[in-house]
């Protein structure tokens, strides 16, 4: 048997599926916060109602009706915004595992935040929520920005999320007892 010693940690290989589901999680969670935060505050700022983005939203299980409903339709409509969120950060933290610079991080999450817009835009709300599509579509640039917000949380959660702290190099040596000798 070899005799193996460490002064440092072992190289690491990358990160595990449960550090990028996790960090996918964060990186949604907070996209999707920044996305539906600015959204509720510039419709009650702008008269709309302060909840009618989540009654948008809504509309995929309600139709038109989810923009009169009341407290189930708004928490359907922010469970459901949170759900796709949620998938797609992890979704992004699969695509962009390497990711280590804040810089990086928000360009890719930038970029990704684009590419969900035209997603959501041109394939995902003619389909199942062309209700919302007619409103969207009449404050485009807004519609845009929204996903950018959404680009800068998916993109900098995950690289800003504290790493777990590393034992001192003394607690982590590795050994094993020497060779016996060849005889």
């Amino acid at each position: 048997m070899a005799h193996v010693h460490f002064d440092r940690a072992p190289p690491r290989r990358g990160l595990s599926m449960g550090e990028l589901v996790g960090r996918g999680l964060v990186g949604g969670f907070a996209g999707g916060a920044l996305m539906m935060g600015a959204a509720l505050v510039r419709s009650a700022v702008t008269g709309q109602g302060r909840w009618l983005p989540a009654r948008l939203v809504a509309g995929v299980f309600f139709g038109v009706d989810a923009l009169i409903g009341g407290a189930k339709v708004i928490l359907f409509g922010v469970a459901t915004h949170f759900i796709v969120a949620v998938a797609l950060g992890v979704l992004f933290s699969l695509l962009a595992w390497r990711v280590r610079s804040p810089l990086a991080g928000l360009a890719l999450g930038l970029a990704f935040g684009v590419v969900v817009w035209g997603f959501m835009s041109w394939l995902v709300l003619p389909w199942a929520n062309p209700d919302m599509l007619v409103r969207v579509a009449a404050d485009g640039p807004w519609w845009f920005a929204l996903h950018l917000l959404f680009g800068i949380g998916v993109g900098l959660a995950p690289v800003f999320r504290r790493q777990p702290r590393r034992a001192p190099a003394a607690r982590r040596a590795v050994t094993a007892p020497p060779p016996h000798p060849v005889v």
